[in-house]
């Protein structure tokens, strides 16, 4: 135990509850994943990981290590015991060596099994009586990946801070593996270069929310959080950690910046010394988050196919692989917003094969219908009757087409003229959501306290009506916006919108549930992902660092630039035919395979399109439709030059590791042709390649060939793109 900033408050008391957990041998197997318990350890394990914990009795009770990291056939990654958690809690800094083990128990689940370890503190720690650390850790079949989830139990009558702390730990086998650190910054308005990669070889505490240790083999940590400076990466001697340090943190200025390029977050400037803790009020618990733990082998590409295919498999809230058109471009709060206007629109919508229309900002409003109601705005949309529950004319015309409705919503902000608070303004964060509510905006800038009970029913029932009586399939969120609401500081606020809309898709699983991640501190990175996809850009022409306007399509491929192979391209809602780019010169060819790999969204007045422009749409949507599941998962990137600027070739292989197949999308601009070294093939196979969008075979390849960048691809003339499957023979 160390003593950390005294000046915070006193040593907490100095008390434990001893016991001893059963030490009975068990046995548990789902599928390819298996438990094992015996007196001196437990061990999880499936066909291609697994992992040790040794279980030491000592005079207070068991303690528990991880011993063991590895996957199947491999060299264990773990050097010597390892804590499972850190934490500065109060004045103190406690590992698990310093809790017993008063349970452990495992449990079947339809996918795998979870093992659920709870910790109580020794004496020693200085800790209150009625601590204690619970942690479920959970292995799917057929994935490399433990996902490890940890909550603080506080049953004392003494509130407990909490400023820091791990969420997984391993002490390395090799202690100076290379580490390659991912940083997110939320809001591609805001920074357009939202990756951030750094390269380690020593010790670090760096901001992260993905770090690999190893080369061609290794370990990786990916925490299901926000980008952020509290967000923790690090590595000190042999010990490996993925975290948070909510002392690196001063305040998240929600909606009150709202201005590109500022940032919504402010950090700490007096750091060590911490302003910001979590605060765990008496008989109350706090979820310190998910992270996913993976061993990897057979190459760097090897970490995110684990890591992808957990997410896409068993963490990801799964959605329906869909086309939209959202109103928000061209039309915005503008008077052509409006039924006449989307009806036109879904005549178009109807011959192409999109699914779904968004109506976005200002389908509500007029009295009852403010942001907080949720109500039609009768003279945009007429039909609606409340009393009733019908919907506005327009979602029966959308239903005739055999089009789906999506809808626009800011769940977390009000307009304080909503007859919601004006009847509830006790669910109002105060004082900071009241005073922004006095900003003038068209939806309105007051910020709800999400922790509220009361007010998160109120709106899983506005849902439910919008769902039930509407028919709506489709949600936009907006407007996230974090703020400090007097007991409860905005990172009780964002966890408690997170965990709603976890709600939501447990009770309405074929409704497609998005986020708005255009502004910082929102929920990009993991923990936005995780949940479904987002509303990832609102203009496409940005400009370089020195100031030369970029295109919409080279904007489109650097945000899927960015995102692979970590992220699924497939989440990221980017504008399609935007801006004029079908008159700039770049063909429906060439921009509609860039969006294929997107959560593909039309941002367009389709009345405008060409009937030429119309056919090849049509021919991309239906071929889309047929290969959407195989391009919502792992996507390598090939090529290592941004694609921002224009003129750099781009290459991706949206793939399938199970079925050894996929495609190969390469996308020439206006310099040099792409070279195309394909990743995650199988050495000495063959592997046929053919052009979807002509049916013409290339030819068969070796994994070894093509790995090397053999393929020839000149014929690719500038702003021109080819998509071919690649398929084992």
């Amino acid at each position: 135990m160390t003593l950390r900033n005294e000046a915070l408050g006193a040593v907490f008391v100095l008390l434990s509850v001893l016991g001893a957990p059963a030490t009975a041998a068990d046995a548990i197997t789902v599928g390819d994943v298996s438990w094992t318990r015996t007196a001196a350890s437990a061990v999880l394990a499936n066909s291609v990981a697994s992992r040790t914990w040794a279980i030491t009795p000592t005079p207070t009770g068991d303690s528990v290590a991880t011993t063991a990291l590895a996957r199947v056939g491999e060299a264990n990654l773990v050097a010597s015991p390892s804590n499972e958690f850190t934490m500065a809690l109060g004045p103190l800094v406690v590992d698990s060596s310093e809790f017993r083990l008063s349970s452990l128990t495992a449990a079947a689940r339809s996918d795998g099994i979870t093992a659920t370890f709870v910790f109580e503190p020794l004496a020693a720690a200085g800790l209150p009586i009625g601590v204690s650390i619970v942690r479920d850790v959970t292995l799917y079949e057929n994935v490399g990946v433990f996902e490890v989830t940890t909550t603080l139990r506080n049953r004392s009558p003494l509130p407990i801070l909490l400023s820091a702390y791990s969420l997984d730990e391993i002490h390395a086998a090799n202690p100076s593996a290379p580490a390659e650190v991912h940083a997110y910054v939320g809001g591609s308005d805001w920074r357009d270069d939202f990756r951030h990669v750094t390269l380690e070889s020593g010790d670090f505490d760096d901001e992260g929310e993905m770090v690999r240790f190893g080369a061609d083999s290794g370990w990786f940590f990916v925490t299901e959080r926000r980008g952020g400076a509290a967000s923790r990466v690090g590595r000190s001697a042999a010990r490996t950690w993925a975290g948070a340090d909510f002392a690196r943190d001063l305040f998240d200025l929600g909606p009150l910046a709202t201005d590109p390029p500022n940032y919504n977050r402010l950090e700490n400037p007096l750091y060590p010394v911490p302003i910001r803790a979590r605060r765990i009020l008496p008989f109350t618990d706090l979820r310190l988050g998910r992270i996913a733990t993976g061993a990897y082998a057979g190459g760097a590409e090897q970490a995110p196919t684990a890591y992808v295919g957990y997410l896409v498999r068993y963490r990801q809230k799964p959605f329906p692989r869909q086309v939209l058109l959202n109103s928000f471009h061209p039309w915005s709060h503008g008077a052509d917003f409006n039924a006449t206007t989307m009806q036109t629109q879904a005549n178009v919508a109807a011959t192409l094969g999109i699914d779904t229309i968004v109506l976005d900002d200002q389908w509500q409003g007029g009295p009852g219908g403010e942001s907080g109601d949720w109500q039609w705005d009768a003279e945009r949309f007429p039909g609606a009757d409340p009393a009733s529950g019908k919907p506005a004319d327009i979602a029966g015309y959308f239903a005739a087409k055999g089009l789906k409705l999506g809808l626009w919503m800011s769940p977390a902000e009000f307009n304080g003229a909503s007859h919601a608070f004006q009847q509830h303004p006790e669910w109002g964060c105060i004082p900071i959501g009241l005073v922004t509510s006095q900003v003038p905006d068209d939806a309105g800038l007051g910020v709800w306290d999400m922790t509220n009970p009361d007010l998160r029913a109120y709106l899983s029932a506005a849902v439910d009506r919008m769902i039930a009586d509407w028919g709506v399939s489709y949600f936009k969120f907006d407007f996230q916006a974090w703020v400090d609401c007097l007991l409860h500081d905005y990172n009780d606020d964002e966890e408690a919108f997170a965990g709603w809309v976890e709600s939501l898709k447990d009770a309405h699983p074929d409704v497609t549930f998005t986020f708005d991640e255009t502004n910082d501190q929102r929920m990009y990175a993991f923990e936005s992902v995780a949940r479904g996809p987002s509303w990832f850009d609102n203009a496409h022409a940005h400009s370089l660092p020195d100031g030369t306007r970029v295109s919409a399509p080279s904007q489109i491929l650097h945000d899927v630039w960015m995102a692979a192979p970590w992220i699924p391209p497939s989440t990221l809602g980017v504008g399609l035919f935007d801006n004029g780019t079908l008159d700039a010169g770049y063909s429906a060819d060439f921009l509609l395979p860039a969006a294929a790999l997107t959560h593909m969204t039309f941002w367009t007045d389709l009345t405008k399109l060409s009937a030429e422009d119309r056919a090849t749409t049509a021919w991309w949507l239906g071929w889309y439709h047929d290969n959407a599941a195989a391009l919502g998962g792992l996507v390598y990137r090939l090529t290592g030059e941004d694609p921002w600027d224009g003129t750099a070739a781009v290459a991706f292989q949206p793939w399938d590791p199970a079925g050894d197949r996929g495609f190969l999308f390469a996308f020439r601009q206006a310099g040099a042709q792409p070279v195309a070294r394909l990743q995650g093939l199988v050495a000495g196979h063959q592997y046929s390649l053919t052009n979807v969008r002509d049916g013409s075979v290339l030819g068969a390849f070796s994994a070894e060939a093509l790995a090397a960048g053999a393929l020839d691809l000149s014929a690719l003339g500038a702003s021109s793109a080819v998509v071919l499957a690649v398929a084992a023979e």
